[in-house]
């Protein structure tokens, strides 16, 4: 009975570091203060200072009106925010990019 639990926990810990070697890597933007929000009826669209205009998504997106909360809160207190796409090159920071969402929205401490 031992060994076939040794066994399991074994072949997961072996699931668990493979699933982890292969996940996408994240590309952090660097913090940025939240210049312009613009609200549309497709998109959601963000500039942060010194770099291009990014889509937070479908205003119908619970998704996006989370992301689009976060913006929000930071513009309104002065606190920058980071956006994190997913295995992407660090480029895409700086430039206008409305078919891309990032997949997190930092928000830094006060």
């Amino acid at each position: 009975m031992k060994g076939v639990v040794f066994s399991v926990l074994s072949a997961l810990m072996v699931t668990i570091c493979v699933s982890t070697a292969v996940r996408a890597a994240d590309t952090p933007c660097p913090y940025a203060i939240v210049d312009v929000i613009q609200v549309q009826s497709n998109a959601v669209l963000i500039r942060l200072a010194g770099q291009g205009w990014k889509k937070l998504g479908s205003p119908a997106d619970p998704a996006t009106q989370l992301r689009q909360s976060v913006a929000l809160t930071a513009q309104s207190t002065g606190r920058p925010i980071q956006f994190v796409f997913t295995d992407l090159p660090t480029t895409v920071c700086a430039q206008n990019n409305y078919g891309l969402i990032p997949t997190k929205v930092r928000i830094a401490a006060p």
